[in-house]
């Protein structure tokens, strides 16, 4: 069994540039033959584009020959390729809805990817499947390798009893709910010795950043210390001075130059404050005469799946075949694709009618469609810290409120993660009091909170004096 080789560290580390440079070195000692191809994965879309864009950028690794994807759907493709070994006819697609084997529906089976998973686990429990992927991909990269829990993690770990397995991990950077610990760390670990070939731990800053501060203040979070360096401002106040803050920085330019590049609005949550922060801007915009600024929501795919349902009128249940009415509202770019391929499908298939389940069905294969391969091209983004991660953007604003899902351990995870997006600008509004923030034990790590707004006296050339507010600039 090939041991394998572990890249561990911090954000910005380098782990990926390491991972690139340790597939180039394998895949000249293995002497890839034609047919062979090296197999790079990762378990979220965002991790497998930067993976892509990172190997086209590399000089040495863009002449190995190599297949990037996602974990699921490599799994997906195993089990699509041996489907007829596992008693299953018809090709198997994703759906998150109510799915099972003893149903076809439209020619298709519609399986969970933890089924999935798990039916790729038992394909590749058998000695001749797992004997044919070593043929074809002798050498097995993985970045973000702690996402793996559960099924993908087993799935892994059989893979690296044929080929050659790189990984890149931060155990800190796990956001998936589960068990306490890493467990993809805890196996490696447990490889130590004669089990693994090499572990590198990475600890020396690499990414670029022109201002290097925001890292230090991220290991603060990370290390539990709090922070002496003031690149990461904390800001307190309700929804509207913080809109009000993030407005000027970004249209007006009062106090101080306008933020160049990209921001994005990052909060634990998709919802409460910072969709109120949203509003606000708009309003205070108006108000001004100025135009407001256009944010790209980036919500999660359940969300977006289940607003989608109900635009056209279905839920989730892929058994559904009762007959599907057209809505009579005005529907979206987005819903009419999906009745265009329901129709053609119809068509083609020579069906009297459109089910339910078709129509949910193409939903699911759209949104999935659209947050694999397309690309956000907008300044501005309103997202997650799960939706965030794996990039970059010049400015980061995070809006954090009363509740912060998790303990304290989690809550630093989460934080840590929306900090190591920035580039450029960051700063971290609190909706909270000062005197709750000043207590927080997590929030506290970077320094003490200051007031969105601090009054100062200014005295007109009237000679009356006035109360104005200004900013609170670091």
């Amino acid at each position: 069994m090939p041991a394998p080789i572990y890249i561990t560290g911090p954000a910005g580390t380098g782990k990926t540039t390491k991972l690139l440079a340790l597939t180039v070195q394998c895949a000249r000692e293995l002497s890839l033959q034609p047919h062979q191809k090296v197999l790079a994965m990762a378990y979220m879309h965002g991790a497998r584009r930067r993976l892509e864009s990172s190997i086209a950028g590399h000089q040495e690794c863009r002449t190995v020959p190599c297949i990037v994807c996602t974990i699921d759907s490599f799994a997906l493709t195993l089990v699509n390729r041996w489907r007829s070994s596992l008693g299953i006819e018809f090709p198997v697609l994703a759906a998150p809805g109510r799915c099972s084997l003893r149903f076809e529906r439209h020619s298709r089976i519609h399986l969970t990817f933890d089924e999935i998973a798990a039916l790729a686990t038992d394909l590749l429990a058998r000695p001749v499947v797992l004997r044919l992927l070593s043929a074809s991909h002798p050498l097995v990269v993985i970045d973000e390798f702690q996402d793996c829990i559960g099924r993908r993690l087993e799935l892994i770990k059989l893979i690296s009893q044929a080929s050659q397995l790189i990984v890149a991990a931060d155990p800190f950077q796990l956001l998936q709910g589960g068990p306490s610990g890493c467990p993809a760390l805890d196996w490696l670990e447990s490889l130590s010795g004669t089990g693994l070939r090499e572990h590198h731990h990475l600890t020396e800053p690499h990414r670029f950043s022109a201002n290097p501060g925001i890292f230090r203040s991220a290991r603060a979070v990370r290390e539990q210390s709090r922070s002496e360096d003031s690149a990461v401002p904390v800001h307190c106040g309700p929804p509207s001075p913080i809109a009000w803050w993030i407005m000027e920085r970004l249209l007006l330019g009062w106090y101080g130059p306008c933020w160049s590049g990209t921001t994005a609005l990052i909060s634990p949550s998709g919802s409460g404050a910072i969709n109120d922060v949203v509003r606000l801007m708009s309003q205070h915009a108006e108000k001004r005469g100025r135009k407001s600024i256009r944010w790209e929501r980036q919500s999660a795919s359940d969300e977006e799946q289940e607003i989608l349902y109900g635009e056209l009128g279905v839920t989730n249940d892929h058994l559904d075949e009762e007959n599907w009415e057209r809505p009579s509202q005005a529907l979206s770019a987005r819903a009419t694709e999906v009745i265009d391929r329901a129709h053609r499908f119809v068509q083609l298939r020579g069906l009297g009618q459109i089910s339910n389940s078709l129509v949910s069905a193409f939903a699911d294969e759209i949104v999935h469609s659209a947050r694999a391969y397309n690309k956000s091209s907008s300044r501005f983004i309103v997202t997650t810290v799960h939706g965030a991660k794996n990039r970059e953007f010049d400015n980061v604003c995070v809006i954090w409120s009363y509740r912060i899902p998790g303990d304290s351990e989690a809550q630093r995870r989460l934080l840590y993660n929306a900090l190591t997006r920035a580039k450029l600008n960051c700063v971290v509004f609190d909706t909270r009091s000062k005197k709750v923030v000043s207590s927080d034990t997590v929030i506290g790590l970077l320094g003490s909170p200051k007031p969105v707004f601090k009054k100062k006296e200014n005295r007109p050339s009237t000679g009356r004096s006035r109360r104005v507010v200004k900013p609170t600039q670091e």
